[in-house]
């Protein structure tokens, strides 16, 4: 986090110097809308929906076996806004029509010579725009064309990489990869696919996302729990009264067999308890059973989580948030500046864009705050598309009656890219 510091030129005017550039890859919107969940049903490989905001059954959206779908593993909305699902065993990616779940085609083909048992469990999009999926027999990710499905490489493997399960890229821009047959959580430089570093350590890893706080959520298959690590160094984080890494106790609220992990729009942590059909809600903040969120259709040990793609998604990877100094104004009582956002990934994003002011220095406001969600203001920049290298610029004004440091982290959201 970066500190603004008070500087005194007079009696009416302050400086405060600021220059931030803040990445992450959470799963959380700062708008609130009405949403779907979509769950993964691994036994009889199907998708099914459910009222986001009430977890009431919608529908079977990929019915049983659409497509050829055996045993559901990672499901994606991608940049055009459709469905990807990955097909465990045949190790195929399809694509299903975003809105309706009919299938579209097989984005992916099978692996085929000697890679035949490749398999496949989770997939991801990167800020190049294509496709990565985890080739969980053959221990290696590899990337795919994000426009075509054609191969590309094998872009991270070694370094102890064994049974990969989940993928993400993360804060820093890197690709992290849940090892599950070493219990680990393996970091890669997300331009080069080298290894960096054994992140975190915790047995039977098996999804990863990362929170609106920055920080690494990781379910514990065995351990019928949810982790927590320090989103840049890896170090354990406990909830209130619990050890080690445990953020969601084990077994709480009835969990059994974690696998797929999410937050919603309401910031609180879904997760799919498998072997008892459900997907279970805990508070996003300390980690404490809520309710059974979802359990009703052609749900059989649900897996895999994504919310509809028409929310705003978590760009700040693919953006650069730069302010400007602020100028304390005796007239208006009011620190004023700018926030400029700079497209600096290879996509075109989708507007409007939000900009999330996260964890604001106490007693400060946002005064020109568009609006808040779970307490956290954010700007709004209404413009239609925000093309690769172009920027975007806001105003900032801030109510600060302490004269204090001013601190915040921003996170960028867009409509779709």
């Amino acid at each position: 986090m970066t500190r603004l510091r008070n500087v005194r030129l007079n009696l009416s005017t302050y400086i405060i110097g600021a220059g931030l550039s803040f990445v992450m890859n959470g799963s959380r919107a700062a708008i609130a809308q009405s949403s779907t969940l979509f769950v993964g049903s691994y036994l009889n490989g199907a998708v099914v929906s459910f009222n986001g905001s009430t977890g009431a059954f919608l529908s079977n959206f990929v019915p049983s076996g659409s497509g050829g779908l055996e045993h559901t593993q990672g499901i994606k909305f991608g940049p055009d806004g459709n469905l990807y699902v990955v097909s465990q065993y045949s190790g195929a990616v399809l694509r299903y029509n975003g809105t309706t779940g009919a299938f579209l085609d097989v984005f992916v083909a099978p692996p085929t010579g000697d890679t035949n048992d490749a398999g496949g469990q989770g997939l991801t999009f990167g800020p190049d725009g294509n496709l990565y999926v985890s080739r969980t027999f053959a221990n290696q990710v590899w990337r795919y064309s994000g426009s075509t499905g054609a191969y590309i490489d094998v872009f991270a493997s070694g370094g102890g990489l064994s049974f990969p399960t989940d993928l993400t890229f993360g804060p820093d821009g890197n690709l992290y990869i849940c090892s599950h047959g070493t219990a680990q959580v393996l970091r890669y430089d997300g331009s080069t696919g080298a290894l960096i570093n054994v992140f975190a350590e915790a047995s039977d890893l098996v999804e990863l996302t990362f929170g609106l706080d920055g920080n690494l959520y990781v379910s514990g298959y065995d351990g019928n729990d949810v982790l927590r690590f320090d989103g840049k160094t890896g170090s354990p984080l406990p909830s209130l009264g619990n050890t080690g890494a445990e953020f969601v106790a084990a077994g709480l609220g009835g969990l059994s067999r974690a696998d797929g992990l999410v937050f919603g729009l309401d910031g609180n942590l879904y997760v799919s308890s498998v072997y008892t059909d459900q997907v279970l809600r805990y508070n996003g903040i300390t980690g404490q059973y809520l309710d059974v969120f979802a359990s009703a259709g052609d749900l059989q040990e649900p897996n895999y989580l994504a919310f509809n793609p028409s929310l705003p998604t978590d760009v700040s990877r693919l953006v650069q948030a730069t302010s400007s100094s602020l100028v304390y104004n005796s007239g208006t009582e009011l620190y004023t500046g700018t926030l400029t956002l700079k497209n600096i990934g290879s996509l075109t994003l989708d507007g409007p864009l939000y900009a999330a002011l996260i964890d604001l220095t106490h007693g400060v406001t946002l005064a020109n705050a568009a609006g808040a969600y779970d307490g956290v203001p954010y700007l709004t920049a209404n413009i239609s598309t925000l093309a690769p290298g172009a920027t975007v610029t806001l105003p900032l004004r801030f109510r600060n009656p302490s004269n204090g440091p001013i601190a915040y982290t921003v996170r960028t959201y867009a409509t779709g890219y």
